[in-house]
């Protein structure tokens, strides 16, 4: 049954909809928490995302539209 887990574990193709979930937004919130719990940041926490360039006039860098931020 041990290796029937671990093989499970360990197949990529395990669970696709959970991989989906932990996406960059979800993971941007997740380290905003980490930051307040773990380092005190709480006085003027935000959160930015590029999920759209609209409004926006990009000079440098590169917007990488899948993972939602601009690249140097």
């Amino acid at each position: 049954m041990k290796d029937l887990i671990k093989k499970h574990n360990e197949d990529e193709n395990a669970h696709p909809k959970f991989k989906t979930l932990l996406d960059a937004d979800l993971k941007a919130r997740i380290e905003r928490l980490e930051n307040a719990l773990y380092y005190d940041i709480k006085e003027n926490p935000f959160l930015v995302t590029f999920e759209t360039l609209n409004g926006i006039v990009l000079t440098k860098g590169v917007w990488n539209k899948n993972k939602k931020r601009l690249e140097c």
